[in-house]
């Protein structure tokens, strides 16, 4: 069952990242080294820049992101003009989750739409993101901190 799971989960992730191969010269990687690696991921290297995707949740979510040589990761989602995290969202409607296979596809979508700058190898915008992460997360611990 897992094994099924598995190789569904790869062969949809193949399916909707295959233009980072045919376009932009990606190639299969390893999964990191470890004790604790979720076996669900699917990644593609191009040297400068890595694609995972992570299975989670048991199946009902994906996590997309690059991530660089240097372990730097950003989420897909990060690259849409406009990227707040703390944006005021309207909740989700039930009837409107999608599912994995669903998540995999919108973030090729997204990755595809917004990232061509940095599947080029430009990482310029691919720092400035990660650095407005750092920042981001700084202040939230910080913050944390003087919360206790």
């Amino acid at each position: 069952m897992i094994e099924e799971a598995l190789q569904h989960f790869r062969s949809v992730c193949r399916r909707e990242f295959q233009f980072l191969i045919d376009e932009f010269g990606f190639a299969s990687a390893p999964l990191p080294k470890g004790k604790y690696v979720n076996r669900f991921q699917f990644r593609l290297s191009n040297e400068a820049i890595t694609l995972v995707v992570e299975g989670i949740s048991y199946g009902m979510d994906a996590m997309v992101s690059l991530e660089d040589k240097h372990g730097r990761s950003v989420g897909v989602g990060c690259l849409v003009p406009g990227w707040e995290p703390f944006a005021k969202r309207k909740k989700k409607k039930k009837k409107n989750i999608l599912n994995q296979d669903q998540q995999i596809a919108r973030s090729a979508v997204l990755l595809k739409d917004h990232g061509t700058d940095i599947l080029n190898g430009d990482l310029e915008r691919f720092n400035k993101i990660g650095d407005r992460i750092n920042h981001i997360m700084q202040r939230f611990k910080e913050q944390r901190a003087t919360n206790q």
